[in-house]
């Protein structure tokens, strides 16, 4: 074979291509551009599959080619596939220059910035990398699939420029927003399971998204997916949380009224969804019988469902109460949060209250009433009820005592409607936290008058409806600690009571040993301060006021007996306009008595 002439043609045609590349070629001009020579055929693997070729397998014209042995050209491969490799960077993939698929899974990449020029690739994935820096992903606008599972990506705001993305998997990461993804509208296919959203509205304008995965976050409630279940129509398949694919929705489209049996249902369910609603404010429970009974005030009106034989047992349950936009609550949780109430029966019922926060309902007859421990809420309801806020002792003849040792130091409030009767409440509290009596909204300052009943004081509405308070001029530990009208702000019980003003069921006011204040009514009075450090404010009217005792004689006037005294001294306080009163003391020691005029 005669090498030296196939050596000099080679030499000739290198020649040629390049005074044709330098436009040049011999003074002639004019003629025809020689042929350019196809580009050289690469076959040499890139740097970074090296190595690596029994772990990967390249895709050409649809089919699997081995990089053992490689001999094809580089410039055909469309696919790249990697099993089981440890890649420290991406050298060289830039020769894949029709590289449109890529799969590196698990192979140690913490960078891919050597992606920035495969501007062809549509399918992209590097999961199980720990990748500190994607940012070059956002400028392969050709992706259709980008598989980003277990990376580490928690700011996903670099994908917002992939509008053609179809399928992404963003799952075992860190991302708590989603807002980024809310203008790819190519989306049909969507896994964000395993991270920290809470959130998902943004999501609500991807309607041609047909399967969602949005199981393992834990900060994510059953009220928001089904929310974005209903932006979305019902059209995508939503892969749930555990617990809510047993979820119960009570909303503002539910029926005003619903009955549960959960024993009997096929599927049990585990959790009741209580949407629409603005807080805890709007959600009440309370026991009837055996029945649970949950009442939600929504934007669409009161809806109600009651879990028959909840208290008969477990099986009649759920095993949690989500309520929209303030958390997740396990059945004595929400007790403790909201109180339960507690419906007693038509019918004379003696409750003598737990020490959980309750909230009672006597309805109707006569009923006794103690709340127990904790701040509870107490509606005594039709009938002449007994009401405590502590504990009651209810004797043999039906009567009720009230020790006055014995409190706990919890707010309770009293709920009085017109019509409920002639009601008395047993209060004791030494602590700041007395308790607050509510007027509802069909009752006014205007309408109660009060009245002092020896040491009881007595807020009457009529011969039928009134609310008396044992003990109220004994001991200010007998006292309320608020009144409050309807939704106006609670006044202060004992400012309210002496600036209003009261009239005396008998004129004549005995004090006890103990140190106390002995308030006046608006008419002529007979105050006799007993023993004890007392304050002694006569009110309107001509009063006859005491230190100590004083004899009523049968025409009504009196006489102090002067070898009767005590040591302490009182204080009589007298305001204008209070009438002419007269004083009757005798102190032989040198503690005399106080007049305080205001």
């Amino acid at each position: 074979m005669d090498t030296s002439r196939k050596l000099s043609t080679v030499s000739s045609a290198i020649l040629i291509a390049s005074l044709t590349a330098c436009g040049g070629g011999g003074g002639g001009g004019g003629g025809e551009e020689a042929p350019r020579n196809p580009e050289p055929t690469l076959t040499t693997l890139p740097a970074f599959l090296q190595g690596n070729e029994a772990q990967c397998t390249f895709t050409e014209s649809g089919s699997p080619v081995s990089l053992v042995d490689y001999t094809g050209n580089l410039g055909n491969v469309t696919g790249l596939t990697c099993t089981g490799v440890t890649l420290s960077d991406l050298n060289e993939i830039n020769l894949l220059t029709a590289l449109q698929q890529l799969s590196l899974e698990n192979s140690g990449l913490t960078n891919v910035n050597e992606l920035l020029n495969n501007l062809t690739l549509k399918q992209l994935d590097v999961s199980g990398n720990p990748i500190a820096d994607l940012t070059v992903i956002n400028s392969l606008l050709n992706l259709t699939e980008l598989d980003l599972e277990n990376t580490g990506l928690a700011d996903i705001s670099l994908l917002e420029a992939l509008t053609a993305l179809q399928k992404l998997d963003l799952s075992g990461n860190g991302i708590a927003s989603v807002t980024a993804l809310g203008n790819l509208l190519s989306l049909t296919d969507l896994d964000i399971s395993g991270n920290n959203i809470s959130k998902l509205n943004d999501l609500g304008s991807l309607t041609n998204l047909q399967n969602l995965d949005v199981s393992g976050n834990p900060s994510l409630s059953c009220a928001e997916i089904n929310d974005l279940d209903l932006a979305l129509a019902g059209g995508t398949n939503i892969t749930l949380p555990s617990i809510c694919t047993t979820a119960l929705f009570l909303s503002a489209a539910s029926d005003a009224s619903q009955s549960l049996d959960n024993s009997a249902a096929s599927e049990p369910f585990d959790r009741l969804v209580v949407k629409d609603v603005t807080g805890l404010n709007d959600v009440e429970i309370f026991q009837n019988d055996d029945n649970l009974h949950l009442q939600a005030t929504t934007s669409g009106g009161n809806k109600t469902i009651t879990f028959t034989s909840w208290f008969v047992d477990d099986a009649y349950k759920v095993d949690e109460f989500e309520i929209e936009n303030v958390g997740v609550y396990s059945f004595t949780q929400l007790r403790n949060a909201i109180g339960l109430g507690l419906a007693l029966t038509e019918g004379r019922d003696t409750y003598l209250g737990t020490n959980a926060k309750d909230v009672i309902y006597g309805l109707g007859d006569v009923d006794v009433i103690a709340g127990g421990s904790d701040a509870d809420t107490i509606i005594g309801g039709k009938g002449d009820d007994k009401l405590s806020d502590y504990v009651l002792t209810v004797n043999e003849d039906g009567s009720v005592s009230r020790e006055g040792s014995s409190y706990d130091t919890y707010v309770d409030t009293f709920i009085f409607n017109s019509g409920d009767g002639n009601d008395t409440l047993y209060l004791y509290e030494i602590s700041g936290n007395k308790d607050l009596l509510l007027f509802t909204d069909s009752i006014t300052e205007d309408d109660i008058s009060l009245l002092r009943d020896g040491n009881h004081l007595k807020m009457e509405l009529s011969e039928t409806d009134s609310v008396t308070v044992f003990n109220w001029f004994s001991n200010s530990t007998y006292q309320l600690g608020q009144i409050q009208f309807g939704s106006a702000e609670p006044v202060a019980a004992v400012s309210w009571v002496n600036n209003k003003g009261f009239a005396s069921v008998n004129s004549t006011i005995l004090g006890t040993n103990a140190s106390e204040v002995l308030n006046g009514s608006t008419e002529d009075d007979i105050i006799i301060a007993g023993g004890g450090k007392d304050t002694i404010v006569g009110g309107k009217g001509d009063d006859k006021l005491s230190d100590h005792i004083l004899t009523v004689n049968d025409d009504g006037s009196v006489s102090r007996e002067t070898t009767s005294y005590d040591t302490y001294v009182d204080t009589f306080i007298f305001n204008s306009g209070d009438g002419n009163d007269t004083l009757y003391l005798y102190e032989i020691s040198g503690n005399k008595d106080l007049l305080l005029f205001t």
